[in-house]
């Protein structure tokens, strides 16, 4: 005699259970202490599992990737891929590159002396000081040309897939060790605005507002402000105030046209002003290395000022047996570094 069995769906994955594989969601059913593990879409075990009533549940959504240039189920993908959505980037309050590898295993971040040094690592190799990532970042198709266009604020993020690994092939000399793949929100067919308002420690405030909608019925627009606020965390004993305070306004714009079902031009542009603390760092001896209580103590409060302008242009079209793309961007930075406050 049998108990009912509770069933439990977890998202579906190749796993491999004693010389056999099951691809496609799982489904677990525990009948008293006995556990069953059943494919939803191909069982291939080597022993014989009893299949599930038809009854037992909803299956798992497929998530489509296209970290290798083309449409592709996870699962089916023959590659390390970590993907995080737009549910995910919400609840984790995702506003940085920081916040990302938080979320991504062998994947590290770690700022320097001003907003554009930084050392972003992937699987134990780091960024050379002076030089580029070991990680390609895009954004929508087109490549970040550099570590200023690199760490700025995530705004209006649909997904972010991480490719860990070598992927030269794909995507340039940049991405010997992987790349991070992030995709902005798409115009909507109706006219949509969304204000979000954050407030945290340092006196922090994140104040963004994004306005989407259509223009025609073939082109759509999406427009995002952003405003940060921090008074900062880290003290500086000598100032007698925080070192990394921090005051940033963002502006992106996106246009996404479609003439036909077979063509599709994205132009996008974005500007980006802040004034960030800089230099706040501590001499600190070898044999007090790990002291986390060793502070800054400068007597000259230092910023980063810089103005950043970007705009590209990426052009995709079907021609039936694939996709031609292809993309062109321009970048420029304005400011001086180490302006004292």
């Amino acid at each position: 005699m049998c108990r009912a069995p509770d069933r439990l769906v977890v998202p579906g994955r190749m796993t491999t259970i004693k010389g056999g594989t099951v691809k496609g969601s799982i489904r677990i059913v525990k009948y008293g202490g006995v556990v069953v593990l059943l494919g939803a879409q191909e069982l291939a075990m080597a022993q014989t599992a009893q299949p599930l009533p038809s009854n037992s549940g909803s299956i798992v959504e497929e998530v489509v990737v296209n970290a290798r240039r083309v449409s592709e189920s996870l699962h089916d993908a023959p590659a390390a891929i970590t993907v995080l959505s737009a549910e995910t980037i919400t609840n984790a309050g995702v506003q940085g590159l920081g916040d990302v590898v938080k979320l991504v295993p062998n994947l590290s971040f770690m700022p320097a002396w001003r907003q554009g040094v930084f050392n972003l690592a992937a699987r134990g190799v780091p960024t050379i000081q002076g030089g580029e990532p070991s990680v390609a970042v895009l954004v929508d198709g087109v490549q970040a040309p550099g570590p200023d266009f690199i760490n700025q604020d995530l705004l209006d993020i649909q997904s972010i897939e991480v490719l860990r690994g070598p992927q030269g092939a794909l995507y340039g000399r940049g991405a010997i060790n992987g790349a991070l793949l992030i995709y902005t929100v798409d115009p909507t067919t109706t006219l949509e605005d969304r204000l979000v308002i954050r407030a945290g420690n340092g006196d922090t405030v994140n104040v963004t507002n994004t306005l989407r909608g259509p223009i025609t019925d073939d082109l759509g627009f999406s427009l995002t402000t952003a405003l940060r606020d921090t008074e900062g965390l880290i003290d500086d004993r000598g100032l007698g105030r925080p070192g990394d305070h921090s005051k940033q306004g963002a502006v992106r714009a996106k246009f996404v046209y479609t003439p036909s079902d077979a063509t599709r031009i994205d132009w996008a542009l974005s500007y980006v002003n802040g004034k960030d603390g800089a230099s706040y760092l501590a001499a600190v001896p070898l044999d007090r290395i790990d002291d986390e209580s060793n502070l800054p103590a400068r007597n000259l409060d230092t910023t980063d000022d810089r103005e950043l302008y970007s705009t590209s242009l990426k052009i995709e079209q079907d021609v039936g047996m694939g996709t031609l793309t292809g993309s062109r961007s321009e970048e420029r930075r304005v400011g001086k570094e180490c302006r004292s406050r």
